[in-house]
């Protein structure tokens, strides 16, 4: 194979690899919180594409939303630890179910989605109980140190 074929294929692996760390990563046995904290915000219902993949959020109810992230699905709420915006990501595809906590940033225009995981390295996944877990995060509150890179969408019209 020649050497952009070769650096093409690696930079498909790689992307594929950061999508999956980005929704994939449900990593988490417990929630950040048991039930839905605030209601959907309809500004974050559409269609999103970034350079790693896409994503659908639609409403399930007025406090739940489903996504669809490259194919995989899953089910989604706002949670709140001290005053801090979460919110919280369960995978749909396990038979046992795993979570995944994320901040997000849209743009006042509604067109830009920044979104930002919690990292695993930071809280430990090893917390099983959702009011220790909320206590780790909340060791973090007003840094940022505990969140992965942001990953930016944008929306498709």
């Amino acid at each position: 194979m020649n050497s952009s074929v070769t650096r093409f294929l690696h930079l498909r692996v790689l992307l594929a690899v950061c999508a999956a760390l980005i929704f994939g990563g449900c990593d988490y046995d417990v929630p950040l919180s048991i039930r839905p904290e605030r209601p959907v915000d309809g500004r974050l219902t559409g269609n999103w594409l970034s350079p790693h993949g896409w994503m659908m959020v639609r409403p399930f109810d007025t406090e739940n939303y489903v996504i669809v992230h490259n194919g995989d699905m899953f089910r989604a709420w706002h949670s709140t630890v001290d005053g801090a915006a979460y919110v919280t990501i369960q995978s749909l595809d396990n038979a046992k179910p795993k979570y995944a906590y994320l901040t997000y940033t849209l743009a006042p225009d509604g067109n830009r989605l920044e979104v930002r995981v919690v990292r695993d390295d930071v809280i430990p996944k090893t917390i099983k109980d959702t009011a220790a877990m909320r206590q780790a995060v909340a060791r973090h509150a007003g840094d940022s140190a505990h969140l992965g890179n942001p990953e930016i969408y944008a929306r498709r019209k």
